[in-house]
């Protein structure tokens, strides 16, 4: 019996980490700040707004009712684009709103042995909402929940 309950973890393991490219988008920088910097700024406790999109534990106060919005040109027809909002919500605390997507462009579309039919567009969109609370002075907790399509 632990051999099966063994034999079944390793089996969806090896299925999780096959599948890690889904959604890839969602680890662009959407930041030009953290972009500069190499990647995700996560160790600057300030008030930008897009840390906190990255780090929800890194909300505050002073975020309150704060509005952020990135669009990229990247390569060929791909772009992609941000807008963050933060709240505070009364019994709740400060939450931070987002909506990241990027879109691929136009591409043609064929039957199978290469009729031209049309075009069509394609793009990844992730919805995200996070939430902070302060344990302490030096100690606050974060977490974010993200859907994506």
């Amino acid at each position: 019996m632990r051999f099966i309950f063994t034999y079944i973890f390793i089996c969806i393991s090896f299925l999780v980490f096959a599948q890690n490219n889904i959604f890839d988008f969602s680890n662009l920088s959407f930041s030009s700040r953290s972009s500069a910097m190499g990647g995700d700024l996560i160790t600057i406790y300030d008030n930008d707004i897009n840390i906190s999109s990255i780090n929800p534990s890194y909300l505050n106060a002073e975020m309150q009712n704060t509005i952020s919005l990135s669009f990229v040109d990247y390569y060929s027809d791909i772009n992609y684009f941000s807008t963050v909002f933060s709240s505070k919500i009364n019994k709740i605390g400060p939450l931070v709103f987002g909506f990241f997507g990027i879109n691929y462009g136009s591409f043609v579309e064929s039957d199978e042995i290469g009729n031209v039919i049309g075009d069509f567009h394609s793009g990844e969109y992730m919805f995200s909402v996070g939430g902070s609370k302060k344990i302490s002075d030096k100690l606050h907790i974060g977490a974010n929940l993200k859907i994506l399509h």
